[in-house]
């Protein structure tokens, strides 16, 4: 199965709001895994493409794997871009059996090594504007 998925790198608030803050440090055969239904799927990214925003040809490709695609707006903070980082899935192939994830009840997929996101912290517009509201010059 093929993935698109768009994501803002500085979306202000909730849970996974820095999850692609350094996605343009990813290279050509960089691990991204992906945990869904309870398997979890490695990819090997292939490229990394800055397109502008009217380029969604960008996104078919022909693949011979299930491939991944990440698309957030580049430069962080703008929306002139586009930063594609596709990968290709090295697992579960047709002769590696799925990796399953043990399921334990916590969201945060502990002991599997998955490290957790930092949501509570505050974006540089939330620091930005707290300063300015604490600021009595």
């Amino acid at each position: 199965m093929s993935w698109v998925i768009l994501l803002c790198r500085d979306t202000p608030v909730g849970e996974y709001k820095f999850i692609f803050a350094q996605l343009e440090r990813l290279s050509a055969g960089d691990t991204i895994y992906v945990n869904y239904n309870g398997t979890r799927y490695t990819y090997a990214v292939t490229r990394l493409e800055t397109v502008n925003p009217d380029q969604a040809d960008k996104l078919i490709y022909p693949f011979e794997r299930p491939m991944l695609t990440l698309v957030t707006c580049t430069p962080v903070g703008t929306a002139k871009y586009r930063l594609l980082v596709v990968a290709e899935q090295v697992n579960p192939s047709g002769s590696v059996p799925p990796v399953a994830i043990p399921d334990d009840g916590k969201s945060d997929n502990s002991g599997i090594g998955a490290a957790k996101m930092p949501a509570n912290s505050p974006t540089l517009l939330e620091n930005i504007s707290s300063s300015l509201l604490s600021w009595k010059g």
